[in-house]
């Protein structure tokens, strides 16, 4: 894979990919367990089992997320788990556009962030996209600090792949 060039002058190596669109071809609901977080009109659901990730489209259609889906995850995680998921949201008919954030801790910060809302900005998402979070914590907490930030607001789904950042997405 190769790095997107980055902000205009700038000599940003670290810049997020986000200009990928690809095409790739997709039971966990057996063991599915449903916890339900009551904050009145701000109540949402966590959903936990095995290998969601092959369930992410028909999820998505039964949450009514929009079509328009910004997958953020780095490239090791998404070299896991991401083709997965990005299979399953194009098969359900989601436009599903990928953008790369560098992993660690030293990269969370607003510079990052600023990728991100570039990558957003380029891509027009809108009021209806919905940002996904596939990752740790550090792609976790800036995915949602985004979607909460653009546009005064915009969906975000957390898809945490480690224990630590499960627990820290559970928590909201």
């Amino acid at each position: 894979r190769s790095r997107s060039p980055g902000l205009p002058g700038r000599k940003d190596t670290q810049a997020p990919l986000c200009y990928r669109q690809h095409s790739i071809r997709g039971n966990a609901a057996q063991f599915m367990r449903k916890v339900g977080v009551e904050l009145g009109p701000r109540s949402y659901s966590i959903l936990i089992a095995p290998g969601l990730g092959k369930e992410a489209g028909r999820l998505f259609l039964e949450y009514s997320i929009g079509k328009r889906v910004f997958l953020v995850s780095n490239t090791r995680v998404f070299s896991l788990h991401g083709a997965q998921v990005h299979q399953s949201l194009q098969e359900a008919g989601f436009e599903v556009m990928e953008i790369f954030v560098p992993d660690g801790e030293a990269h969370e910060n607003l510079h990052t962030v600023e990728n991100i809302y570039t990558c957003l900005a380029a891509q027009r998402a809108d009021r209806e996209s919905t940002i996904v979070a596939l990752g740790g914590g550090v792609t976790g907490d800036m995915s949602g600090f985004v979607a909460a930030t653009f546009l005064r607001g915009i969906d975000c789904v957390q898809m945490p792949t480690t224990l630590l950042s499960q627990v820290d997405s559970s928590v909201g």
